[in-house]
């Protein structure tokens, strides 16, 4: 049986890899599922598409609105790669590694290139290397502080999603972590992630 999670990844990676030229090595795709879904599919939603071909496969629940949790990172790194170039030099500051939940064990005052940092952000989920890339953005268009950045940024990513058609995508942070109550603070469907996807 072919991995979701496989196929997803896949996609990903191989968006990411022409986006951003960098080299990450992907398996070969696996071959087309079968476009019916049964039972044995649990996620609320599924969209399922061919990225060579942009061949809509099967759509279930595409237009149901979920929290999106840490696939936020995707349209970070896309805002970032829109934003800077992939050598910029960009400095881990303390608002940075405080970040919780997922970290890139950074330390204060290291500078790494925006293409590791992205390579920390999409393979490791890395919530600080999120947010040290939102804050170099930020202080790229003017911001003076660390929550100005955020504010710029996440402008940014919202903005991408309307430009995409995203009709029923908010972004709140670049992370993709929940509010302070445990609710998502960034929402999207299946349907809109795919048009993120093969952008």
């Amino acid at each position: 049986m072919i991995s979701k999670l496989g196929i997803f990844l896949t996609s990903v990676l191989t968006v990411f890899q022409a986006h951003t030229g960098l080299d990450v090595t992907t398996p070969p795709p696996p071959p087309k599922p079968a476009l019916s879904i049964n039972s044995s599919y649990t996620a609320q939603s599924i969209t399922l598409f061919d990225i060579e071909t942009n061949e809509l496969l099967t759509n279930k629940g595409g237009d149901k609105i979920v929290g999106i949790a840490s696939l936020t990172k995707i349209m970070t790194s896309y805002v970032a790669l829109k934003s800077l170039p992939e050598d910029t030099p960009i400095l881990i500051s303390e608002d940075a590694i405080l970040t919780s939940g997922s970290v890139g064990h950074f330390v204060e005052g290291e500078v790494f290139f925006l293409k590791d940092l992205i390579r920390a952000l999409m393979m490791f989920s890395s919530n600080d290397s999120a947010s040290a890339i939102a804050e170099a953005v930020g202080r790229s268009r003017g911001a003076v502080t660390y929550e100005d950045s955020m504010i710029i940024f996440v402008n940014l990513m919202n903005e991408e999603a309307k430009n995409l058609g995203m009709e029923h995508t908010t972004f709140a942070n670049p992370t993709g972590l929940d509010d302070l109550y445990g609710r998502p603070s960034n929402y999207s469907t299946s349907e809109d992630m795919t048009r993120l996807i093969a952008a």
